[in-house]
């Protein structure tokens, strides 16, 4: 995103920002908050317009409350709330992907329940579906914000290193190709543990 197509504020107003003063962080969010809020309806048109807003107001709200991480030697502020926003977004697509699969499915099961035992193995599968779906979303919740959000893109199928070593660095870790290896395969052991607990396989999880 360049930041050119927003309107920055001052240097003044950004160190006051990254110091934690109440007037420099209410001038900011006043000034980029409106901004960002238009860019993402218009990028991200195809998700939930209420689901859309709701997760920017959660991105600004985390970073006011920790304004000592932006560093501005590395990007324009508008470009930082951008990529925390990205991240975030990605909880939210697979929110509305699994209310989508959830309202469906349900569907589908009163169907095959009208139709049993006709479809008794359909029924059986969508009951799984939805069991499994229930489960992940458990199993989140119970995971720090970081590694949600790592979980979140193992379960997208994303293979860019570098969507990983982002939140890495948010965590304050390297973020060598080693690095991000090791945080997936610690989240693939803990998943598959707690898998394997309610007699499901890690793949019907990942792919539900």
């Amino acid at each position: 995103m360049d930041a050119g197509t927003f309107q920055q504020p001052t240097d003044t107003q950004i160190q006051g920002f990254m110091e934690g003063d109440p007037t420099a962080i209410d001038t900011v969010v006043r000034l980029i908050l409106p901004q960002i809020r238009r860019w993402a309806l218009r990028q991200y048109n195809s998700l939930d317009p209420g689901d859309v807003q709701s997760t920017v107001n959660a991105v600004f709200a985390e970073i006011c409350l920790k304004s000592s991480r932006y560093d501005p030697t590395r990007a324009a502020i508008t470009t930082y709330v951008i990529h925390l926003l990205k991240l975030r977004l990605v909880d939210t697509y697979e929110r509305q992907k699994q209310r989508r699969i959830t309202e469906i499915s349900f569907d589908d099961a009163r169907e095959n329940r009208l139709m049993a035992p006709y479809n008794s193995d359909d029924a059986l599968r969508i009951e799984t579906r939805l069991a499994t779906s229930q489960f992940f979303e458990e199993m989140i919740a119970g995971l720090d914000h970081l590694d949600a959000e790592l979980v979140a893109l193992m379960r997208q199928g994303e293979k860019d290193t570098e969507a990983f070593a982002s939140v890495l660095r948010r965590r304050g870790l390297s973020c060598s190709d080693k690095d991000v290896k090791n945080a997936k395969e610690r989240l693939l052991r803990a998943l598959r543990r707690a898998a394997r607990e309610h007699g499901y396989e890690l793949n019907d999880i990942l792919e539900s």
